[in-house]
């Protein structure tokens, strides 16, 4: 792939990528926290506020929270200085614009992750801390935030390669990442499927490394994911009972078989419905593919013939 030189330019477009997607993780993680415990909170102002955040900022397109960001922000700091007499224009930085609006969207969809995360653990973690004289605040940050990390790695994993490439919506208020000097290159060169075809290629790489971590960090927070020799020293017999073969328990398989049969017969249910509709849908578009045309005119005898790009089937007069 010859980049003629531009090459530089989308190294350095990159870099730019992803210290905005790093910043916008780590801010956005703040406000996932905050909402998750808005929502929960026991205050009704506290979960309506939480709420109306997630539920306005997941209906609004990212695209359109930054070029409101972007614009009425600056509009914002002019009006706020104008009181002190102050009348220049104000521009904000399109990284400052960029971290803000991305940040204020991940942390509308990691509030929700955090909040299922943190319903996940049982009650009786926190009651149990409450009768040894912990504070609610010194309850959730040394024992449920560290066990809310291993459930929401997986989450926040997936939303953070989202994030990664909602960076290429700030290319729109003129940051040089990644998709701008992608744009810039192709400009110049008059070969834009060369720029984008690179630009995909380390979206792609960069999407890679960020889910080797995902899955390291995973594997770290798990420790029953890492094997034997981690948990009950190196030989790993004080949990299993030595090299004791795994059986099964058959109990546990017949007590949920109900369950497992329900789930199977509602998905018989749902592929047999959907297959109804999808013919209900397909015939009649079929019909209206071969039907008769006699307002045509050109076809001499009444079989199919082709003209102008299409099929008629034509009655002869």
């Amino acid at each position: 792939m010859d980049l003629q030189g531009f090459g530089h330019l989308l190294l350095s477009g990159a870099w730019v990528t992803l210290k905005l997607a790093l910043a916008s993780l780590c801010v956005g993680l703040v406000f996932g926290l905050i909402g998750a415990a808005a929502k929960l909170s026991g205050l009704r102002v506290a979960r309506f506020l939480g709420t109306l955040y997630t539920t306005l900022v997941r209906g609004i397109p990212e695209l359109l929270l930054v070029l409101t960001i972007y614009f009425g922000g600056s509009m914002l700091l002019m009006w706020i200085a104008g009181w002190f007499g102050y009348e220049a224009y104000i521009e904000i930085s399109a990284f400052v614009a960029g971290v803000t609006a991305l940040s204020i969207a991940f942390g509308a969809y990691a509030t929700e992750v955090f909040r299922a995360a943190i319903q996940e653990l049982p009650k009786g973690q926190w009651e149990s801390a409450y009768a040894l004289g912990m504070t609610r605040r010194k309850t959730f940050f040394r024992i449920i935030l560290p066990q809310v990390w291993r459930l929401a790695l997986p989450g926040l994993g997936n939303l953070f390669q989202v994030l990664l490439k909602d960076t290429a919506l700030i290319s729109v208020v003129g940051l040089d990442e990644l998709m701008r000097q992608a744009y810039v290159a192709s400009g110049y060169t008059k070969e834009p499927f060369t720029f984008y075809m690179a630009a995909a290629f380390i979206y792609l790489g960069l999407t890679v490394v960020a889910t080797g971590i995902t899955l390291m960090l995973e594997r770290a927070s798990n420790p029953v994911s890492r094997g034997p020799g981690h948990e009950c020293g190196n030989d790993g017999n004080a949990s299993h009972g030595g090299d004791r073969p795994m059986s099964w328990d058959w109990s546990i398989i017949l007590q949920y078989l109900p369950r497992l049969l329900d789930g199977a017969l509602l998905t018989l249910e749902l592929v047999a419905i959907s297959g109804l509709i999808g013919i209900l849908i397909a015939v009649p578009l079929a019909l209206l593919r071969v039907s008769p045309n006699p307002g045509c005119g050109r076809c001499p005898s009444p079989i199919s013939s082709s003209s102008a790009g299409h099929r008629c089937w034509c009655r002869s007069s």
